[in-house]
């Protein structure tokens, strides 16, 4: 990192206790630093310039390092305005990336850790708890299509239980892994038809039960989203229907 070559120029003694603001420059000519100094170290408000004169970092130095509000710019055109502690991001800031994402949030050593906010540059929101600059444990997101989800997540991806609101106005209520509906869950249609069952890869498959808007109902096994396999088939009047299914259609029934 430039500034680490630049801060490394610079290991005075601390022993002096004015407080000078000073100019400092590169064996070019070009700006190498502009604040205030104690001794020869950077200490209290200032800015350090790389060698080709571009500014690098700027706000408070504690002793040669970055420490309280700053502002840090990276060789690829992101940057980071926030807290520093013994030069590292660590606190609260706001990480920008070339192309309009931005995380702001909790920073510990230059990483993602604690409560953010991740706006992704499809336009998806991601806020919950991060580690290791990934989303972990309970968090909600809010996608570029409208649809919304608040559960839990692993390694930055929608799993384990939560609950999965869509656009259109659906909704699933259960077990997910990488973002699917898998496992024990519900989902409820917008016209009121409910389903509780089994999910494999966001689909219904196994057993479960179905109540449709009409008030029907079966209650037996699924497979690809459709009846498929043993089960019961009741009318709005209450009569049953007992039988094996396929792809929704009664093909053999049960006396």
């Amino acid at each position: 990192m430039m500034l680490e070559k630049i801060l490394g120029i610079f290991k005075g003694s601390k022993t002096d206790d004015r407080i000078t603001y000073e100019r400092l420059y590169h064996k070019n000519a070009c700006k190498m630093y502009e604040g205030e100094m104690k001794g020869s170290q950077f200490h209290g408000q200032g800015k350090c310039y790389d060698e080709n004169g571009k500014l690098i970092y700027e706000g408070r130095f504690i002793y040669d390092l970055p420490d309280g509000e700053g502002k840090y710019y990276f060789s690829n055109g992101e940057y980071y305005i926030g807290e520093f502690k013994k030069g590292e991001r660590t606190g609260y800031g706001t990480y920008y990336w070339k192309d309009d994402e931005k995380y702001e949030g909790y920073f510990l050593k230059g990483k993602r850790e604690g409560k953010g906010r991740h706006y992704r540059t499809n336009g998806d929101i991601y806020e919950g708890n991060f580690t290791d600059n990934v989303m972990q444990g309970r968090g909600k997101a809010i996608y570029a299509n409208g649809d919304s989800y608040e559960g839990n997540f692993e390694d930055g991806i929608e799993t384990g239980y939560g609950i999965l609101s869509l656009a259109i106005g659906g909704q699933y209520e259960g077990e997910l892994v990488e973002g699917l509906p898998h496992g024990k869950g519900k989902y409820t249609w917008p016209s009121g038809q409910v389903y509780r069952g089994d999910f494999v890869d966001g689909m219904m498959m196994g057993k479960g039960r179905i109540i449709y808007a009409d008030g029907s109902s079966y209650i037996g096994e699924f497979k690809n989203g459709q009846r498929d396999g043993e089960g019961v088939f009741q009318d709005i009047e209450g009569n049953q229907y007992e039988g094996v299914f396929e792809e929704n259609a009664m093909i053999k029934r049960r006396a």
